[in-house]
C-alpha cells in the first residue's frame, strides 16, 4: 500500500469514528454506557476494515484451505473431484443381512442380546402386537416391511450424501418426461453440469455422471449396451428418492 493511499485510508477511518462519536450531548447522554462501548467497538472495526481492506482482500485471495478442530474445508474445487471419485466407488443399493442356513440340523438361534437394539425391538414388537393382535403372519409381514423401509431410507441418505445438484435436476426432469433417450440425457448434462460448472465437469464425463444414478438404482435403461437411442426412465426407487427428499425437507439445490 502506498504512503498516500495509507494516509487516505487513515483519514477515512478517522471520519467514520468521528461521525459515530460526534453525537449531540443530549443523544450521548441518552445512550446507555454499554451501548456507547458497543458503538465505539463497531466504529473501530469499520475503520480497521477501511484501513486494511487491500491487505484483507489479498489474504482472502490467498485462502485455499480452512482447517478447524475435527476437520477441514477445501475451497479450491478439489472437494468436488473427491465427490466424483466417491460416486465412482459407490456400491449398489445394499440388502439387509439375514442369518445364513447352517449345514447342521440344529434349530436357528435367537439374536444375541444387544443393549442398543433391544429397546427399539421391544417398542416395535409392542406397536405391531397392539395394531395387529394375534395374527402372526400379518405381524411378520409388517415387521419385514418396516425393515425394508429402514433399508431404503438408509440407502437414500447415502445417495443424497454424494449426489450432485445437477443429478437431482435430471431426476426431476425424468419424473415429468420419462422416458427420454440417452442423447437427450447427454444434452441435459451439457446444458446444466458442464455449462454451469466447466471447472468440475467435462463434456466427456457424461458416463460417470450418469452411472451414479444407474448404480444407485435411481434410473433404468431399456437395454445394454447403451447407445444414444437407448431409453432412460426414472426407476421406482428414484421416484421414492425424490419423495424422500421432499418428506425430509432436503434441499435439491446442492452444489454442482
Amino acid at each position: 500500500m502506498s504512503r498516500t493511499n495509507q494516509f487516505g485510508h487513515i483519514a477515512r477511518g478517522q471520519r467514520i469514528i468521528g461521525a459515530c462519536l460526534s453525537r449531540r450531548p443530549s443523544q450521548a447522554a441518552a445512550m446507555a454506557p454499554t451501548a456507547q462501548v458497543v458503538l465505539i467497538i463497531v466504529a473501530g472495526l469499520i475503520a480497521f476494515a477501511v484501513l486494511f481492506r487491500d491487505e484483507i482482500r489479498r489474504r482472502l485471495q490467498d485462502l485455499r484451505n480452512v482447517t478447524f478442530p475435527g476437520g477441514s474445508a477445501d475451497l479450491t474445487g478439489n472437494e468436488a473431484m473427491a465427490q466424483i471419485e466417491a460416486q465412482k466407488r459407490a456400491p449398489e443399493a445394499e440388502t439387509l443381512p439375514v442369518p445364513t442356513a447352517q449345514p447342521d440340523p440344529s434349530p436357528p438361534q435367537l439374536p444375541a442380546p444387544s443393549v442398543v437394539f433391544e429397546p427399539i425391538e421391544s417398542d416395535l414388537r409392542r406397536r405391531i402386537e397392539t395394531s395387529i393382535p394375534g395374527n402372526l403372519t400379518v405381524q411378520m409381514a409388517w415387521a419385514v416391511r418396516l425393515a425394508a423401509q429402514a433399508q431404503v431410507e438408509r440407502d437414500h441418505e447415502m445417495t443424497y450424501r454424494l449426489i450432485f445438484g445437477s443429478q437431482i435436476a435430471a431426476l426431476k426432469v425424468l419424473n415429468v418426461r420419462s422416458p427420454i433417450t440417452v442423447a437427450l440425457a447427454r444434452e441435459f448434462y451439457l446444458k446444466t453440469a458442464v455449462q454451469h460448472h466447466p471447472d468440475v465437469f467435462k463434456p466427456t464425463d457424461f458416463e460417470p455422471w450418469a452411472d451414479y444414478l444407474l448404480t444407485r438404482g435411481l434410473v433404468v435403461v431399456e437395454k445394454q449396451p447403451v447407445d444414444d437411442d437407448t431409453l432412460v426412465a426414472l426407476a421406482p426407487l428414484g421416484r421414492d428418492f425424490l419423495m424422500f427428499m421432499t418428506g425430509r425437507g432436503l434441499s435439491e439445490n446442492k452444489i454442482y
